[in-house]
């Protein structure tokens, strides 16, 4: 097993390679991508925490059963390469966002500066067909109970369930009706959170594990103190939009807060910003008090994992910013030198084939959405290459 900080030159310079070899190569037949809704029935059972959690600690006896839809959008590629057709990535956002996170906040075709902020678009170059789901209770998926039902692991579950029906060849939305062999499971914050859970309760799902706006570690402080005291009921921050919603649906109220949580002063276009935060939608009470444990080690996954985050992630990097922009209008966070604290996040997987790790500099948690974005694009795009993938 290896693990090491990723070369960004070695991973861009693949990427180049194999961008070029996408638009040459006469095997592959060019075409535009393709994308279609589809709403995904998945029937679960799941152990969910029991909340309020006990003063002895938290206990997992709260059993959930039922069939739930889930809202997604499935794109065939651009480009098909035919070592690729089937070979699907399942993309999952966090929290406050649904599955437009991956497509530069928009759908695509309608993404905020065309390609430059969408994952989608950048994978469809490559050939790789996508999934982007928005979670249970988020989006236009179903919206369950807030407290009981939607959590992690109900969340796991239904993941779990859209995988199977993708390896069984049964996933809506492909033109040509294929089963997948390979699946990368693609997550950022919250989602790179289930991630990390799927790859404990079933660490045959997916082939290789990209786990972005992630750590082993914390920023618990801020967390606590600034992001947390802004995350309301949803429908006291948008009634027009939310004021049907249970009250256990939550928001985030307060610009500035969202803005240091998610973005890094001088790392992005305020514009983006500002249309991001107009977009922002919830999260539930019970997603974030099944999150509290935290991270577990995944002793069985034997996949590659690839953990990107911002050098500047307010939420996971707990150490002091080196180097603050000037004027910035709160406290920032760093990562170490060049990211080195993500290097911690080995631990939480003693077996995987190889363990590698990349922090784009100038970048927070909402790296997606920063100037660094394209190139990381490539980063990634690079190391699943680099994994025969």
């Amino acid at each position: 097993m290896v693990f090491v900080r990723v070369s960004v030159w070695a991973l861009t310079l693949n990427t180049i390679c194999i961008l070029g070899l996408a638009n040459s190569s006469p095997l592959e037949r060019h075409s535009q991508l393709n994308c279609t809704n589809v709403v995904i029935p998945v029937t679960i059972t799941a152990t969910n925490l029991h909340i309020p959690i006990a003063t002895t600690g938290p206990v997992f006896d709260v059993p959930v059963h039922g069939t739930f839809n889930i809202a997604a959008r499935y794109c065939e590629p651009e480009i098909k390469v035919p070592s690729k057709q089937k070979t699907l990535q399942i993309l999952v956002h966090g929290i406050t966002y649904d599955r437009n996170y991956w497509s530069g906040d928009g759908p695509p075709g309608s993404s905020y500066h065309g390609d430059q902020y969408s994952w989608i678009e950048f994978a469809s170059k490559l050939g790789y067909p996508t999934l982007s789901i928005d979670r249970l209770g988020n989006g236009l998926s179903d919206h369950p109970d807030p407290v009981n039902i939607v959590q992690i692991p109900a969340q796991i579950e239904t993941i779990h369930e859209l995988i199977l029906k993708a390896r069984a060849g049964t996933l809506p939305g492909p033109a040509t009706p294929r089963a997948f062999n390979k699946i990368v499971y693609v997550g950022h914050s919250l989602g790179s959170s289930l991630g990390n859970g799927l790859n404990v309760k079933y660490p045959e799902d997916s082939d290789a594990t990209i786990l972005t706006g992630f750590s082993n570690t914390l920023n618990g402080p801020f967390f606590s103190n600034s992001l947390a005291p802004t995350i309301v009921p949803a429908a006291t921050v948008n009634p027009a939009e939310w004021g049907n919603l249970d009250p256990n649906y939550l928001a985030l109220n307060n610009s500035t807060i969202f803005q240091q949580s998610f973005y890094y002063p001088g790392g992005y276009d305020p514009a983006l910003l500002t249309l991001d935060y107009s977009l922002s939608g919830t999260v539930t009470l019970g997603e974030l008090t099944s999150a509290l444990p935290g991270p577990t080690v995944a002793l069985r996954y034997q996949g590659p994992v690839f953990v990107v985050t911002g050098q500047h992630d307010a939420i996971f990097c707990n150490l002091p910013d080196p180097s603050p922009p000037a004027n910035a209008p709160f406290e920032t966070f760093g990562c170490g030198p060049y990211g080195t604290g993500l290097s911690e996040t080995k631990a939480l997987y003693p077996a995987a084939k190889s363990f590698q790790w990349f922090a784009p500099r100038n970048s927070g948690h909402c790296w997606h959405f920063h100037y660094e974005a394209y190139a990381t694009f490539g980063v990634a795009h690079g190391w699943l290459a680099l994994q025969g993938l």
